[in-house]
């Protein structure tokens, strides 16, 4: 592998399941990247002390702890045949080709409410009349009333459909004595070459659903309000925050800042940054604070660390109509 493929493509982080998940907490103790993981916080243990100077203020608080309830870990059980072995243009070994499965972190969005494939917050139709999640695909009466909504996380985490089959999508893993909540059927919307993934997971749960709407609105409305008060400011401070499970075990938060955005394309750009990362944390969102990030297509996910001790994004695209702002 040539030194530019590493320091441009880097590692990823996913966290190998070679072992299942009974071994977890010994990897993260073996970590070589960061042993004593410092710059992780569990996120029942995060408060607004921990935010720096400038930012420790209730509304960027609760916006850090917004994204942390929709962010979900992601566990692939098998490894698709399908899987390229090297990345585009280069003699990188694409991430996994070769486990046998692996865990990432990513993040609920867009989460609509559906009666008889009909929802009244979007034109679209779903796919399907009845709810197809796992329990309700097998039954001779699926429900008429269902939730679906968008896990968005890396490529190199879910690569296509044959992985999505046996993926898991496990929320509000907060603490390691927690009920599992698990979402285990999802499909594939997009995974493309720059490096993000959106799944579609589906729940007739009704506590379930309405639980994950409101979250979803929460974020929405508070994301737009910590964007436009922190637009002008954004390139100061640069503060930069991840939520992600960490070796496959509970939600983390680590704080950093970001430290340029790279063109990869001319309608394509990559941001960089200090913000702890670990074996675990691929796919996870990236926030930037004072950049918007409602819309999937403006949605960073993690990609990994470089060579110099830098992390880094997937790429996302980069609209005409506001390029300019960012």
């Amino acid at each position: 592998m040539a030194s530019w493929e590493k320091d441009i493509i880097g590692e990823d982080e996913c966290q190998k399941l070679e072992n299942g998940e009974a071994n977890l907490h010994q990897d993260m103790g073996k970590c070589k990247k960061d042993p004593n993981h410092k710059g992780f916080i569990p996120i029942r243990e995060f408060t607004i002390s921990h935010l720096p100077e400038g930012y420790r203020k209730k509304d960027v608080y609760q916006y850090i702890l917004a994204v942390a309830d929709l962010t979900v870990r992601i566990g692939v059980e098998k490894i698709s045949l399908e899987r390229q072995t090297f990345y585009y243009n280069s003699r990188h070994l694409y991430s996994f080709h070769d486990v046998e499965g692996s865990s990432g972190s990513g993040m609920i969005k867009n989460v609509f409410h559906y009666t008889n494939g009909v929802s009244p917050d979007r034109l679209e139709h779903s796919d399907y009349k009845k709810c197809w999640c796992k329990q309700c695909e097998t039954s001779d009466s699926p429900s008429e009333e269902w939730w679906e909504f968008n896990v968005v996380t890396a490529t190199h985490v879910v690569f296509n459909e044959a992985e999505a089959r046996d993926t898991s999508v496990r929320l509000f893993f907060d603490q390691d004595k927690c009920p599992k909540i698990i979402i285990d059927r999802v499909r594939v919307d997009i995974a493309d070459r720059w490096d993000k993934c959106v799944l579609i997971g589906a729940t007739c749960d009704r506590t379930l659903g309405y639980k994950l709407k409101e979250m979803w609105e929460h974020y929405k409305n508070i994301s737009e309000k910590i964007n436009e008060s922190y637009d002008e400011s954004k390139d100061d401070v640069k503060l930069t925050f991840i939520v992600s499970h960490p070796h496959g075990c509970s939600k983390h938060v680590s704080l950093g800042h970001w430290i340029d955005t790279d063109g990869v394309a001319s309608f394509l750009k990559k941001f960089t940054y200090t913000t702890d990362t670990c074996p675990g944390s691929s796919g996870a969102s990236v926030h930037c604070v004072g950049y918007n990030q409602t819309r999937i297509a403006d949605h960073l996910v993690h990609r990994g660390s470089l060579s110099k001790g830098i992390n880094h994004s997937g790429a996302i695209v980069v609209h005409q109509d506001h390029s300019e702002r960012r």
